[in-house]
């Protein structure tokens, strides 16, 4: 019996343990301080922001840059020039997306020939 409990115990404790490193690595890759500086807009390819209900701490806005690798810049949440480089590209995101849904970089589907 005791060496049952002690084995019940051991086993919590492995998968708290294993629990625990699994969901602190699910977020990797958070903001931690943000910059004033201007990112310009040629440089930007898109953004996504991150907040705490999203794992991170500090809310921000993340752009993502079309450099190969591409880089994260983190910029302030609410900042003006952020928001207009936000509009910005979200404008540009729709521009690429014809008015019937389909988006224009998009190749036309091979013309199937009917057989005989």
């Amino acid at each position: 019996m005791r060496w049952s409990r002690t084995l019940l115990l051991l086993a919590a404790l492995l998968y708290s343990i294993t629990y625990t490193q699994g969901t602190a690595n699910m977020v990797v890759d958070c903001c931690l301080q943000t910059s004033t500086k201007r990112i310009p807009y040629n440089i930007v390819i898109r953004y996504e922001i991150q907040t705490p209900e999203k794992g991170c701490r500090q809310k921000a806005v993340v752009f993502f840059t079309s450099h190969k690798p591409s880089m994260k810049l983190c910029a302030p949440l609410g900042n003006p020039w952020v928001v207009k480089l936000m509009k910005r590209l979200d404008n540009k995101k729709k521009d690429s997306v014809r008015k019937d849904g389909t988006d224009r970089k998009q190749k036309k589907p091979p013309q199937h020939q009917q057989r005989d």
